[in-house]
């Protein structure tokens, strides 16, 4: 069973003031699916590589979760929170690797700010669904399909002008990219949450399971 990276998420308790780190179950769920063997990486993690190494994970999604800070200039690490931190320093190591790398909501918009792109504000997307369009030719012959409907649950997104050069976008709404990939390294990317479907969708298992092997 291939072992992949995940990074956890920070839930604060108000009432006990104390965090946590935490993945959902329905996540759980959906690594079960999918037949990987999860690794949950923590944002206070002080040598994420060498973590990642020994416990021989070939692969990283980057997932959902509190807003991204990060900072990048130049190709290296400006600023951002402890979580941040840990993700740029896999994410480095990963692409060197040719690791896979999935992206999901801020994991979307993490990989993107990587690579010198921009995100922005975007209202009126929580808990919303709504139709995307399969724009990559490549994608729409796979899945034998031009549109999907997802859902949405993120305050920031990626217009086409912000999206990296670097980068090259599968599906989109209007004028924002709700999915992209890389022609160099194995990357791809979901703004919405396949996890959170009651019956997890055959399309986006295969575009994931794809490219975990190929």
């Amino acid at each position: 069973m291939r072992r992949v990276g995940v990074i956890t998420r920070r839930i604060s308790n108000s009432n006990y003031k104390e965090s946590y780190s935490a993945i959902s179950n329905n996540w759980l769920n959906f690594f079960n699916n999918l037949k990987i063997e999860p690794i949950l990486i923590t944002e206070k993690i002080t040598k994420p590589i060498n973590y990642f190494e020994t416990l021989n994970c070939s692969c990283l999604f980057l997932l959902n979760g509190e807003d991204t800070k990060l900072k990048v200039k130049n190709g290296k690490f400006k600023s951002g929170s402890d979580r941040d931190f840990v993700e740029f320093k896999l994410l480095q190591y990963c692409l060197k690797k040719k690791f896979p790398i999935l992206g999901i909501c801020r994991g979307h918009q993490f990989i993107n700010i990587y690579f010198e792109g921009k995100i922005k504000k975007i209202n009126n997307h929580v808990n919303k669904n709504h139709k995307i369009k399969i724009i990559d030719q490549s994608i729409k012959e796979k899945l034998k399909l031009n549109y999907m409907v997802v859902n949405s649950f993120h305050n920031f997104g990626i217009y086409r002008d912000d999206l990296s050069k670097k980068l090259n976008p599968w599906a989109i709404k209007d004028d924002t990219v709700e999915g992209y990939y890389s022609k160099k390294y194995k990357i791809l990317t979901m703004i919405w949450h396949p996890e959170r479907r009651k019956i997890f969708n055959k399309n986006e298992l295969k575009l994931i399971k794809d490219l975990l092997t190929n």
